[in-house]
């Protein structure tokens, strides 16, 4: 049985394994303390190099819990030695040690004079003493919310939901009395607001432990963790799908399950709907030819960053995407899985059926894509549309200009410098 087993954490079977029960559950107790985001079983194996590692990964945490509490403890002890010193001074203001004095009139004075010394060290000792126990009390100024509608200001939010209510009948819910001082957001709570605003500021202070991306608030880098455990605890009610988070879980129902003609954001150009607010603004580009995503390896542009994303993969052999049917490997996960459909049957995704419909009305001959039959028809018209900036010559399609700049004016303007043979 152990011979089939490997170790739970380096994933190979280098023996002798151990099982996570072995020591008196002690192996476990330790990754549960170390790491206790994962669940670990007492039937996982472990072998000695990993647990020699865990020893010191476990050894070193808990020296650091034990450093801070002595830490801790040693900062209590010199606020309460700090105190006791305060008062001991206020003891020798109010005695002072009288060393020979001329006469009683002078120790008389001397404590009257004093007396205001003695209040002033009383009232430190007393602000030393609260400053722990009560937080500090800011002066708050008065905040005016100014309503969308009409424009008038309220110095409350009772006032301004009550006014939003009584003159413009709007519904409590609905009601976001605060609004973003750099941009048209308005927001229900200021907790919103205060996060609002770190996405202006833009400073991604949250760094994420596992891969080291970097986030703006907690709550999106807590989003981002949950890829890494990749439990999917979010299903959805109308198919078999789960996502990790509930925002994917949302994004899944407003496209695949929602009425596009339900969509709220509607393109300017062609009134054509979108889901979300960055699919129309991606597709706002294209309207407007804009590319504002530049590759860094080649000259080529795109209007979104997903695209580019694909784009930099075709620069790069390597395949991370293995078929574990026939060993075929792909550099996109998605086409891997559309393999497994087609070829071997395996998976959920949806294969989808392609239909030539795009149709040349002067030769009846039919293209699955648009810019295909567009490519087409320039061999009737004869029109040749992308014209080399380097000679006069011009093609029918982008693809063939790049393949001749490559080929004809990159490839021969670079020299080659001989190398001097030693003798």
């Amino acid at each position: 049985m152990r011979d089939a087993l490997r170790c739970r954490i380096c994933l190979l079977k280098n023996e002798p394994l151990l099982y996570l029960n072995d020591k008196g559950c002690k192996l476990i107790s330790k990754l549960e303390t170390v790491i206790p985001e994962l669940l670990w079983h007492e039937s996982f194996c472990i072998c000695e190099e990993c647990s020699k590692e865990l020893d010191v990964a476990f050894s070193f945490k808990t020296k650091c819990l034990q450093s801070y509490e002595k830490i801790v403890s040693e900062a209590e002890c010199n606020e309460t030695n700090e105190a006791e010193t305060d008062e001991n001074k206020v003891d020798e203001i109010i005695d002072p040690p009288s060393p020979l004095s001329e006469s009683r009139e002078d120790d008389v004075d001397y404590k009257i004079e004093s007396v205001k010394q003695i209040r002033k060290a009383k009232t430190k000792i007393k602000q030393k003493k609260l400053k722990n126990e009560i937080p500090k009390q800011t002066r708050t100024r008065t905040t005016f919310y100014t309503c969308q509608e009409c424009g008038i200001e309220c110095n409350s939010t009772k006032k301004f939901i009550k006014h939003c209510e009584d003159t413009h009948d709007m519904v409590k819910k609905d009601i976001k009395p605060y609004s973003c001082p750099k941009c048209d957001k308005r927001f229900k709570t200021s907790t919103n607001l205060k996060q609002h605003l770190k996405y202006h500021k833009g400073t991604r202070s949250e760094i994420c432990t596992y891969c080291g991306k970097g986030f703006i608030t907690k709550p999106d880098l807590f989003v981002h963790e949950k890829i890494h455990f990749n439990q999917k605890t979010y299903s959805c009610e109308f198919c078999n799908k789960s996502f990790n988070t509930h925002k994917n879980l949302g994004t899944h129902k407003l496209i695949v399950h929602t009425d596009p003609s339900l969509w709220n954001y509607v393109c300017s150009f062609c009134n054509k709907r979108f889901p979300q607010k960055s699919n129309m603004t991606a597709h706002v580009r294209r309207h407007k030819g804009e590319k504002l995503f530049e590759c860094h390896l080649c000259p080529k542009k795109f209007c979104e960053n997903g695209t580019l994303k694909k784009h930099i993969l075709t620069h790069s052999n390597v395949r991370n995407n293995r078929c574990s049917e026939c060993g075929k490997e792909y550099r996109e996960r998605r086409v891997m899985e559309l393999h497994k459909a087609k070829v071997h049957g395996i998976g959920d995704i949806v294969v989808p059926v392609r239909i030539k419909k795009y149709i040349c009305h002067i030769c009846s001959k039919a293209y699955y894509d648009k810019n295909k039959l567009t490519r087409h028809l320039y061999t009737h018209t004869g029109e040749k549309p992308f014209r080399c900036e380097f000679c006069d010559k011009a093609f029918t399609d982008k693809s063939y200009l790049a393949n001749h700049i490559k080929n004809t004016h990159i490839n021969k303007s670079v020299t080659t410098v001989p190398i001097p043979v030693q003798v």
